[in-house]
C-alpha cells in the first residue's frame, strides 16, 4: 500500500540550508525536478546556501526527498492562495519525518531567507493524489476554539469575529469578554414595529408639520422644568464655553424632550446590526461600534443596557460614540463621563459648540426678514448659503424686521407654511448649531424652542 505525504520543496531547501555543516555551490540555471505525478521547476539560485546532510535524508542535484508534513490540525490554518498553488506533492521515501507542527520551529525556518517560488505545471497538478489527511484538511471547515463562547444571533457571522480580532489586537481588549457582550446583542431587523395609524390631520407647511413635533406647550413647560433644575449648571456651562443657556437648552429639548424619550433601542443592538450585517453605512456604523466599546470602557458603563435611538445616539444630547469620546466632558467632577447625567449632557454640549466654532461675541442667532410677496423663490435658500447683508438689501430688497446687530455674512432660511413661506437670516452661530444636525428645520427648531423656553420663563425675549 503506497502512502504519499504533502511535501514542501521551498521549506525543504530552507530546511537544509538551515542545518548545514558545509557549503557548496548551488547551479545558477533551472533544475527540473521530476516525481511520480509532477512536475516542478526550482529556479535559479544566486547565492551559496549551506546543506546539511541529516542521517535520513538522501539528497541528490536533481531531487530532493525529505518530506515535510504539514501542522498538526490542532495548529494548523487555512492556506493562503499563494500557498495553496504552491503546495507539491511527492511520494514518501521511508526516511526519518521532520515533525512540522511545532510553531516555533515554523517560524525559525520562515525567517531564515524568502521562499522561492514554484511553478506547478496544472494538468499534473490536477492529477495528484493525497492521503486521507489532505483529503480532511481540503473539506473540513477550520474551526476556532477563541469563538466557542460567542453566542446568540450573530454566533455564525464572520464579520464580527473579525471585529472582535481588531478590537483585541489593536485596543487590548479581552476576547471573552467580548464573546460575552455580543452573545447578547440582538438583530434589530426582527424586531417588530408598532402600527401607528395615519393621521388626520394634515398640515400643509413643511415647516409647519417638523414644528409640531418639538414645539408643543408640554415640551415648553418642561424645558422650563429642566432649566430650573439646573440653572447653576447651565450659568457655569455658559460661563466656561460662552454658550447662552437657553441654546444648551433648546438643543436637550429637540433631542430628548428634557430626558423623556433616551430611545427604545439598546445601543449595541443597534450598532452590531447596522454594521455587521449588510448595510450602506457599514464602514460609519464600524466604526461607531468600536467608539462605542472604547467609550464605554472609559466611562465604566456597562455597553448591553445602554439605550439609545435608531442611528446608536446616546445620552440627554444624542451623541454618536465619535460625538462622545470627542466632546463629552465629566462636568459634575465624579470622576465619569455620563451624558445620561442631566450635568455632564449639559457641559458636552456646551463644549460641542464651543468646539465647533460657537463665537461669544454673537449675540443673534437668527433674524425674521422680510421681501416682496408671499412665497420666495429669487435666491437658493439654506444654512449652507451665505450672502452679503449689503447686497440683499440694495439688489434683492430683502431687509431684517428687526435691528440685525450682526455685521457678517448670512444664511437666508426660507421656512414653507401654509399660506406664505417665512425668511430668515441665520448668522454664524446659527451655521453652528446646524452642525449638531445638517438641516436648517432643526437649526430653526432648536432657536425657537430655546427662545420660547426663555421667554415663558420670565427672560428677555424680542426676535419671533
Amino acid at each position: 500500500m503506497n502512502i504519499h505525504k504533502i511535501y514542501s520543496l521551498p521549506l525543504a531547501m530552507l530546511l537544509f540550508s538551515a542545518c548545514s555543516q558545509k557549503q557548496v555551490e548551488t547551479k545558477t540555471t533551472h533544475n527540473i525536478i521530476k516525481t511520480k505525478k509532477i512536475m516542478a521547476i526550482q529556479p535559479q539560485v544566486q547565492k551559496q546556501v549551506k546543506i546539511a546532510t541529516l542521517p535520513s535524508a538522501q539528497i541528490n542535484s536533481n531531487i530532493i526527498n525529505t518530506p515535510i508534513i504539514v501542522k498538526h490540525p490542532q495548529h494548523r490554518q487555512a492556506p493562503t492562495a499563494i500557498q495553496r498553488h504552491t503546495m507539491v506533492y511527492q511520494e514518501a521515501v521511508p526516511q526519518q519525518i521532520i515533525p512540522f507542527n511545532n510553531p516555533e520551529v515554523v517560524e525559525e525556518l520562515i525567517d531564515l531567507e524568502p521562499e522561492p517560488k514554484i511553478q506547478v505545471l496544472q494538468q499534473d497538478f490536477m492529477e495528484m493524489d493525497t492521503d486521507i489527511e489532505a483529503q480532511q484538511y481540503a473539506q473540513e471547515p477550520i474551526q476556532s476554539s477563541d469563538y466557542s463562547d460567542l453566542q446568540g444571533e450573530f454566533r455564525d457571522n464572520y464579520t464580527l469575529t473579525g471585529f472582535i480580532d481588531k478590537m483585541v489586537n489593536e485596543h487590548g481588549f479581552d476576547k471573552n469578554y467580548l464573546n460575552q457582550v455580543f452573545s447578547q446583542a440582538q438583530n434589530t431587523n426582527n424586531f417588530v414595529r408598532p402600527y401607528r395609524a395615519p393621521s388626520s390631520n394634515y398640515i400643509s407647511g413643511a415647516w409647519d408639520r417638523y414644528k409640531q413635533g418639538f414645539i408643543y406647550e408640554r415640551n415648553i413647560q418642561r424645558g422650563i422644568k429642566f432649566w430650573n433644575e439646573h440653572r447653576a449648571t447651565l450659568d457655569r456651562a455658559t460661563a466656561r464655553y460662552g454658550v447662552p443657556a437657553e441654546y444648551i437648552v433648546g438643543i436637550i429639548g429637540i433631542e430628548t424632550a428634557y430626558g423623556v424619550n433616551f430611545g427604545k433601542k439598546k445601543v449595541l443592538d443597534v450598532l452590531t446590526t447596522k454594521s455587521m450585517l449588510p448595510n450602506r453605512r457599514n464602514r460609519f456604523y464600524t466604526k461607531q461600534l468600536e467608539k462605542f466599546l472604547i467609550m464605554t470602557r472609559q466611562s465604566n458603563l456597562e455597553p448591553t443596557e445602554l439605550m439609545g435611538s435608531n442611528a446608536g445616539a446616546m445620552g440627554y444630547g444624542q451623541f454618536i460614540a465619535s460625538s462622545y469620546l470627542d466632546f463629552a466632558v465629566d462636568f459634575n467632577g465624579d470622576g465619569k463621563t455620563d451624558l445620561w447625567n442631566a450635568q455632564d449632557a449639559i457641559g458636552s454640549i456646551a463644549n460641542y459648540f464651543a468646539r465647533n466654532g460657537w463665537k461669544r461675541s454673537i449675540g443673534q442667532v437668527a433674524i425674521r426678514a422680510k421681501y416682496k410677496g408671499n412665497r420666495f423663490k429669487r435666491l437658493k435658500t439654506g444654512y449652507k448659503t451665505k450672502y452679503s447683508q449689503y447686497k440683499l438689501r440694495k439688489k434683492h430688497k430683502i431687509k431684517p424686521r428687526t435691528k440685525m446687530l450682526y455685521s457678517g455674512p448670512v444664511s437666508l432660511l426660507r421656512l414653507n407654511r401654509a399660506e406664505h413661506d417665512e425668511l430668515w437670516f441665520g448668522t454664524h452661530n446659527f451655521r453652528v448649531i446646524t452642525t449638531y444636525n445638517h438641516s436648517s428645520h432643526y437649526g430653526m427648531a432648536v432657536f425657537q424652542l430655546a427662545k420660547k423656553v426663555k421667554q415663558r420663563r420670565g427672560g428677555y425675549y424680542s426676535s419671533l
